[in-house]
């Protein structure tokens, strides 16, 4: 089967400004607020002022650029951040956004734009939908941060031209099962999700200790979050030329190998990690 794809982050970001953006990403010296007005800026100093600013996340900022989502990390837990979703898209279909292409720095995330909820109460029309969605998700996988709450409806909206909601923010759905996981207060009740998918709860009648998934991600730690990562390579075509189309059967091209002492030595200059490619998600229409 061939399919051409296109990497739209090197079509529209050139390499200095990626470099640029993820050097910004491990600054210490600025707040995440103070990183997102920097942001635009650089982008603004590359000639990408077409764009439509939708604001930020606690390590991320997301713009609207040719059609696509596109999400920036401003620090260390962006990148994992976007690592994350891009991992766990396609086995989350058709519940979530499609993430279409990172970079291997995981800075840049690229996605489907959808409508996003305005309010809690557009979420509530489509409360039995959503509901269903993270029922059957949460059969399989460790879900945080995405339940029916007032807090969380910008965190889900509408795929454009249907009427079915898709999530948009799923970084803390894991790819274990809260049944690996047991009540470090009793030590014998099973964590399960609440009605509203907000909280997981120890299922012992005697105990019911309650645990925010922040608690659980500190449990999961460094080792699980590579797992979950994994070989970007597992999931994605990897691209490494810029403005050029590529066939599935012809991923493995010699550019980096060619170009690999020039991007070193450019990188080394700037004293930061990364390399010209991308990897790319293709879906089924």
């Amino acid at each position: 089967m061939e399919k051409i794809l296109r990497s739209l982050i090197q079509e529209i970001i050139p390499f200095d400004l990626r470099v640029e953006l993820d050097l910004l990403s491990r600054r210490r010296d600025i707040h995440n607020k103070e990183k997102h007005q920097e942001l635009i800026l650089l982008l603004r100093k590359y000639g990408i002022d077409d764009i439509v600013q939708l604001g930020p996340g606690t390590n991320r900022y997301a713009i609207k650029l040719k059609g696509y989502v596109i999400k920036f990390a401003t620090d260390a837990d962006g990148k994992i951040d976007n690592a994350k979703e891009f991992a766990m898209a396609k086995l989350l279909q058709p519940g979530a956004i499609r993430v279409h292409e990172i970079s291997s720095n995981y800075t840049i995330l690229v996605c489907e734009y959808i409508q996003v909820f305005g309010s809690y109460l557009e979420m509530k029309q489509y409360e039995d939908k959503i509901r269903k969605i993270l029922k059957n998700w949460s059969s399989v996988f460790l879900i945080g941060d995405v339940g029916i709450t007032e807090k969380n409806y910008s965190n889900w909206g509408i795929r454009i031209g249907t009427e079915e909601p898709v999530c948009l923010d799923f970084a803390y759905v894991y790819r274990v099962s809260s049944k690996l996981f047991t009540c470090d207060k009793c030590g014998i009740g099973i964590l399960t999700p609440n009605d509203d998918f907000t909280q997981l709860y120890c299922n012992n009648p005697h105990c019911g200790k309650k645990y925010d998934f922040s608690d659980i991600r500190l449990k999961i730690g460094n080792d699980l979050h590579d797992h979950e990562i994994g070989e970007l390579t597992d999931r994605g075509y990897l691209l490494t030329h810029s403005h050029t189309d590529m066939v599935l059967d012809e991923m493995r091209s010699s550019y980096l190998k060619r170009n690999k002492k020039k991007v070193i030595e450019k990188v080394e200059e700037e004293k930061v990690e990364d390399e010209p490619d991308t990897f790319v998600m293709p879906y089924l229409l």
